[in-house]
């Protein structure tokens, strides 16, 4: 008897211990890509919850911070669905270095645009890492799962999607540099600390508008390519512009050279052709007279 009330307690149990299980692989449900997004961020605008297990496994949180297991972070998720979670501030975990490495940051931040935003609404933290180990379609979506809203002004709630040329129309090659450069290339406040800068984010009408800013021997350009991709911080200008051609900003002493020799002797050329024909005019002119 004893057995057999066992036998049915452990039956009756059984799909909620299998329930259970399922429950906690999350990768059933956050690496599905069609999965729906049932998040939205301060703007009203949905977040996926896809995570991607290759670019997780490149992260800082998974590289550096050695946090392997969904777990490790997201504490007392045991039932599905689990939408009574709470998004994780940053700093739970980093509040011991928030008045080191993130006060000048978040000091940038209070002059941003951005100000009101937190720090997961830009940044994806299971696939966030350095800028220079970053594609450059996978750093511009930072701003774009936002910016590809448009965005009412009245009730600060995006209201449907907008290509981002749309905002860029006074630009000539516009599409060009969307391919090729990052957003905050022209969309930042340059300063001297790499990190606080990339926060720095003014209003557009303070942005890059003059081809001048990039396209010339002290440009923004290398600046920003110092601040943002460099190995060293002694890196220089010349060394960062060497790695890409930017017209007006690459300089290359062999063709500057040959360049101004090339129009001193097209000036010389024009110059000596125009005055031998005023001289030839003149001996012709006399030549009628007599």
């Amino acid at each position: 008897m004893k057995l057999t009330n066992f036998l049915i307690l452990f039956l009756l149990m059984a799909p909620v211990a299998v329930f259970s299980e399922q429950a906690l692989d999350c990768a059933g449900c956050h690496q599905n890509k069609e999965m729906k997004p049932s998040l939205k961020n301060s703007l009203g605008i949905p977040v996926s919850l896809y995570i991607s297990p290759e670019k997780f496994q490149q992260s800082w949180h998974y590289t550096l911070g050695k946090k392997h297991e969904c777990i490790e972070c997201h504490k007392g998720i045991t039932t599905y669905p689990h939408k009574n979670a709470t998004v994780l501030s940053c700093f739970e975990c980093h509040e011991k270095e928030r008045n080191v490495l993130f006060r000048d940051i978040e000091h940038s931040l209070q002059q941003s645009v951005h100000k009101d935003l937190q720090c997961y609404e830009c940044h994806d933290v299971h696939q966030d890492r350095s800028p220079k180990h970053m594609e450059l379609t996978e750093r511009n979506e930072q701003c774009l799962k936002c910016h590809q809203f448009g965005v009412n002004p009245k009730d600060n709630k995006y209201l449907a999607p907008v290509h981002i040329e749309a905002y860029h129309t006074w630009h000539a090659q516009a599409q060009l540099h969307l391919e090729k450069i990052p957003c905050i290339a022209c969309h930042i406040q340059l300063n001297p600390n790499r990190y606080a800068a990339r926060h720095l984010i003014p209003e557009k009408e303070k942005s890059v508008r003059e081809c001048s800013e990039c396209h010339s021997r002290e440009n923004k350009m290398a600046t920003f390519l110092i601040q943002d991709e460099a190995e060293s911080d002694r890196a220089t200008a010349e060394t960062m512009l060497s790695r890409i051609y930017l017209v007006g900003g690459t300089r290359n002493s062999l063709v500057e050279i040959f360049g101004t020799l090339l129009i001193v002797f097209a000036f010389l050329g024009a110059s000596g052709h125009g005055i031998l024909r005023i001289m030839m005019g003149k001996k012709k002119g006399k030549g009628k007279k007599k």
